[in-house]
């Protein structure tokens, strides 16, 4: 009988210590998947927020679309008026120099040789 209780104590012992093994693995498992749980819920806040940015953007991009095409008419304008201009520029200064060429040839006719 004495030794019965031996062995049956010893295996009790063996199984406690498989119980505490098999414990402390689900401990670790158990502060594992809330970690990860945890995680889950931060990235699920940040797509949220990702999509809601994106949805911002979305409704803005009508706006930013015809600001953009009112720009480039703008530019387009802008470089058309700097053509003209840089033209009519280059017809002031031919005017100019051919006016003084004239006045030069004038004076050179109503004043005496050097």
């Amino acid at each position: 009988l004495r030794e019965d209780l031996d062995f049956l104590e010893s295996e009790r012992e063996s199984q406690r210590e498989v119980h505490d093994q098999w414990a402390a693995r689900l401990r670790a498992n158990l502060a594992a998947i809330e970690k990860n749980s945890r995680n889950v819920e931060f990235m699920k806040g940040e797509i949220s927020a990702l999509r809601q940015h994106v949805l911002s953007i979305r409704n803005m991009l009508p706006d930013r679309c015809t600001d953009v095409t009112y720009l480039e008419g703008k530019i387009t304008q802008i470089e058309e008026d700097f053509t003209s201009f840089f033209d009519r520029l280059k017809a002031v200064g031919k005017d100019i120099d051919l006016s003084y060429y004239r006045k030069k040839q004038t004076l050179r006719r109503t004043h005496a040789p050097y």
